[in-house]
């Protein structure tokens, strides 16, 4: 999450700086997907910076602001919440809220889905693996998923590859039988590897290494390739290499679309009509 600075506009942080609280109904299919809470907090309000700054105070105000002016646009969500984190406070700002029919205010110990900001956290436990030496950076598909019948022109790519999305390998998740089969199970996920197979034609994109194109199908095979280097599934190397380690113990991967309370809802609603009210705009999902 970016944090506004003295140089950043308005309109550049709302397009780029804030974390806006959503839900995507098919984010726990993917072995990247995690909920969380913050352990800390009392859900108030905090503080960019120590008392009596006017930098600080004019930074939280243009934030605030910022936040409140994303809150009211035509479509935008109904709670921002930005959390800040310094080794001497933690700071929660939030805006709006976390459900239409209780109004309640999003608060610190508040769960909710992170998103494709979770592709970060296989990224860590993969790295974690490669840090003591049970995955490698140029182990490849071939060897580590050689049981998977995968694609044979897919078996050089490393799992470096996959992790900066210079693979080449189609996204299952741009296909029309993906989104076919999403619109008519949205509680009921198949299993990553199963993912894959809505691939039609796996040619690859680009020589691998040579390209950049994002691809779900990367943080699949990352995952994949996570369960059989370490003989476990991807949910318990996540929970024990990354989320205990860095003392997230809120922070979990759920097994279906159920998570946590308290949780800030997700709603369904590309567009909110000038003078209409939330529960009048959208859906509650």
């Amino acid at each position: 999450m970016r944090i506004l600075n003295a140089q950043t506009s308005r309109r550049r942080f709302l397009m780029g700086g804030a974390a806006v609280a959503g839900t995507g109904l098919w984010e726990f299919l993917s072995p990247s997907a995690v909920t969380a809470s913050p352990t800390g907090g009392s859900g108030s309000l905090g503080s960019l910076g120590s008392a009596g700054s006017s930098d600080a105070d004019r930074l939280e105000r243009e934030l605030l602001a910022a936040m409140q002016e994303l809150h009211e646009a035509e479509g935008g969500p109904p709670a921002v919440v930005v959390a800040i984190g310094r080794r001497t406070q933690d700071a929660l700002y939030a805006v709006g809220t976390a459900d239409i029919n209780r109004r309640t205010q999003p608060a610190a110990r508040d769960h909710m889905r992170l998103a494709s900001v979770s592709k970060a956290f296989s990224g860590a436990a993969a790295l974690a693996l490669v840090t003591d030496g049970t995955l490698s950076l140029a182990d490849n598909i071939g060897e580590r998923l050689s049981s998977e019948a995968l694609p044979g022109q897919w078996s050089a790519i490393t799992l470096e590859q996959l992790l900066g999305h210079t693979s080449g390998i189609p996204d299952f998740s741009a296909t029309s039988g993906f989104l076919t089969a999403f619109q008519s199970s949205l509680q009921h996920a198949p299993p990553p590897r199963a993912l894959l197979e809505f691939i039609t034609d796996p040619t690859l994109k680009f020589e691998p290494g040579t390209g950049f194109a994002y691809s779900n199908s990367d943080n699949i095979l990352v995952g994949l390739m996570i369960e059989a280097a370490t003989g476990r599934p991807y949910e318990a190397v996540l929970r024990d290499r990354v989320c205990r380690r860095r003392g997230l113990p809120q922070t979990t991967l759920p097994a279906g679309s159920a998570i946590p309370e308290p949780y800030l809802h997700g709603y369904d609603g590309s567009s909110r009509l000038s003078g209409q009210s939330w529960p009048d705009a959208v859906r509650r999902v």
